[in-house]
């Protein structure tokens, strides 16, 4: 009786250990993959925004070159 409740004891510890190993892993894979958006998201911010300066500048520099 003795060695069937440690078995079950053993059992439930590694269920829960590996239960929380995996959101732990879960977790930061939803870190890595929120940084990973927000990167990519800053960047295509930032290539939209230097193509309108450079649009602007350039339409506004032909322009007063024309006029």
């Amino acid at each position: 009786m003795f060695e069937e409740v440690v078995v079950v004891v053993v059992v439930v510890v590694v269920v829960v250990v590996v239960v929380v190993v995996v959101a732990v892993v879960v977790a930061v894979l939803v870190v890595v993959i929120a940084v990973v958006v927000a990167v990519v998201v800053a960047a295509a911010v930032v290539v939209v925004v230097v193509y309108l300066v450079v649009v602007v500048s350039s339409s506004s520099s032909s322009s007063s070159s024309s006029s």
